[in-house]
């Protein structure tokens, strides 16, 4: 179900950051599990776009942080789709506790995902004057770098290339211990105080979090969107992660670090490396990338986790890499 509404607008400050985009449309399908997910689509203006950009965003993340991305890309002759995994955004969430999302098994979000691309997005990925397909380019962030890499090693041939900023592949403040051990660990404490207990030192949303840090993001007003659209419209918000989504998150990283997983990936990857990290495992990513066969790392070593809400320099390079990237694709299209 396609919808047009209209543009919902954000406190003054951050109009120019995250006003709806004009031509923006809205949408919602039901997942295999009969949950209804939404998503926003936006199309170039004047002409068919060079390329489809599906955006996936991060654990908490939604559609509407990423309104001047879309904008952006969109200006660059670019597609764009973007999904609320469930759990977050306005997709679908436990009702008894809904600041702590839902904590599926990473392989339902695959799910998700490739419903998403096989129902929807790929109907829509034809040229108008002669009716080929339009290539489509992975850009994700953290938590969705993880699904989305999970999906391209299990799904080859949708994805023409990708962009993958600071993948969750491992979670930083568990990097003392092998990934199988935070794993029986993680499910242990999940017994004992319920799987769907925030785990230590979570809680639901609070405004003062993200203000008193800039590890999201040096850019002031880009690092407050997050949390003021949360203040905006309260349907939004997530807390704290769970034992649950802990264990999941975990064992979908294990996942990845198996070496079959990533070496079947047999796209171009960037995958981008933020020098400020407090959240994912680095180390990991730069593992990846010796893995995935046509994988190039790209640095920001003034960057925080959240690259595409970063300064206009940082987040000028990476829209670039993408952009020379596609150029690059279309350029070896048989």
């Amino acid at each position: 179900m396609h919808t047009t509404t209209k543009p919902q607008q954000m406190p003054n400050k951050f109009h120019n950051y995250n006003t709806q985009p004009p031509g923006w449309v809205w949408g919602e399908f039901k997942n295999n599990s009969r949950q209804t997910l939404r998503y926003g689509s936006l199309y170039p203006e004047k002409q068919a776009p060079e390329a489809i950009v599906i955006l996936l965003p991060g654990r908490s993340e939604f559609v509407e942080k990423y309104f001047e991305t879309a904008r952006d890309l969109a200006r660059m002759n670019f597609a764009v789709w973007v999904i609320d995994w469930r759990g977050q955004g306005k997709s679908e969430r436990p009702f008894r506790y809904p600041h702590r999302g839902n904590a599926p098994d990473f392989e339902e979000h695959v799910d998700d995902l490739n419903q998403f691309i096989e129902g929807y997005v790929k109907k829509a990925a034809f040229r108008p004057s002669d009716g080929k397909p339009i290539p489509l380019i992975m850009l994700a962030q953290s938590m969705g770098g993880n699904i989305g890499l999970r999906y391209l090693s299990a799904h080859p041939g949708n994805f023409k290339a990708a962009i993958v900023c600071a993948p969750m592949l491992g979670i930083k403040d568990l990097k003392i211990l092998p990934l199988f051990l935070s794993v029986i660990l993680v499910k242990i404490l999940g017994s004992i105080f319920g799987m769907h207990s925030y785990a230590f030192g979570q809680k639901d949303w609070a405004p003062a979090e993200r203000a008193s840090t800039d590890k999201f993001s040096r850019d002031t007003a880009r690092n407050a969107v997050h949390d003021s659209w949360y203040l905006a419209d309260p349907a939004l918000q997530v807390g704290g992660v769970t034992f649950g989504w802990l264990y999941h998150a975990l064992k979908s990283c294990l996942v990845l670090s198996a070496k079959k997983t990533l070496a079947a990936i047999n796209i171009p990857v960037l995958l981008a490396v933020a020098g400020r990290e407090e959240l994912v495992n680095t180390a990991a990513i730069r593992t990846a990338a010796k893995i995935i066969p046509s994988a190039r790392l790209i640095e920001f070593p003034e960057a925080g986790h959240e690259i595409l809400m970063e300064k206009d320099d940082i987040r000028d390079k990476l829209l670039t890499a993408l952009q020379l990237l596609t150029q690059e694709i279309l350029s070896n299209k048989p």
